[in-house]
């Protein structure tokens, strides 16, 4: 330990003089010893003061050299394992794969059948609709033919009827009734509104003229009896009714007719 010796004044001109603790030489080449002291004061500042460097850490992406110990450690442990592990191993492997391209493949096999399978019913759809509107075609043009044959059967049954009040026009002729003689008359208009025979189908029957005192003219007075065989005649012969050559055959032809008119 040092000691600090007093200091004179400038002015008396004595120097300033320090004593110290001798410190003793060490022989050339010789190693000062560590204290103990200092090595725990070290370890003390290392303790209490920030880590030192960690060492370095082998890269992962650092191949293995062949005559590296690691290496031949795992040559060592691929050279233990049995072969028929490997080799099961690798049949593994195979199945695997094998499996997931089959299951790809019928992936694949079950989507083809499925848009077959929808093209199929799209097919068959638009099929029967082609069908549906050619069969309603076929109907319409059917009834359309029909409704054609018809129409021209009524034109010819209706030329039928027209002849044959051609062929049985009286002209005019009257016929006189006995002031005794029951008899039902009718008149021209009468027999239109209830029987529907019109005054040009009226000439094949006979009139009786009567003068009506009230509208100083002649009315014409028909035999209603006549009137109405008449009327069934014309409802049979418009619906295609042959006959009436013959008694027995005007007499089917007016029962017909007359059904007709019931019938409505």
């Amino acid at each position: 330990m040092s000691t600090k010796a007093d200091t004179l004044p400038a002015s008396q001109g004595e120097p300033i003089t320090a004593s110290a603790s001798p410190v003793e030489a060490l022989p050339k080449g010789t190693k000062r010893k560590r204290s103990r002291t200092a090595d725990v004061s070290k370890s003390s500042n290392v303790s209490e003061g920030a880590p030192g460097p960690a060492p370095p850490k082998p890269s992962p992406n650092k191949r293995r050299r062949k005559d590296s110990p690691l290496a031949a450690a795992d040559e060592a442990i691929h050279q233990s394992q049995p072969e028929d592990e490997i080799e099961t191993q690798k049949k593994r492997k195979q199945a695997e794969k094998a499996a997931l391209r089959a299951s790809k493949a019928q992936e694949k096999a079950s989507k083809k059948l499925l848009e077959a399978a929808e093209k199929k019913r799209k097919r068959e759809e638009r099929a029967a609709l082609k069908a549906i509107r050619e069969e309603r075609k076929k109907a319409e043009e059917a009834e359309k033919k029909i409704k054609r044959e018809q129409r021209a059967q009524k034109k010819t049954w209706k030329k039928d009827w027209e002849a044959f009040v051609e062929a049985h026009d009286v002209h005019g002729e009257t016929v006189d009734w006995a002031e005794d003689e029951e008899k039902e008359g009718i008149t021209q208009t009468d027999a239109g509104k209830v029987y529907g025979l019109k005054a040009s189908e009226l000439v094949c029957l006979k009139h009786h003229p009567r003068f009506n005192f009230k509208f100083g003219n002649t009315t014409k007075l028909f035999d209603e009896e006549e009137v109405r065989r008449m009327a069934w005649r014309k409802v049979a012969m418009l619906a295609g009714v042959q006959g009436g050559g013959t008694a027995e055959e005007e007499d089917a032809l007016i029962a017909k007719g007359k059904k007709m008119w019931e019938d409505g």
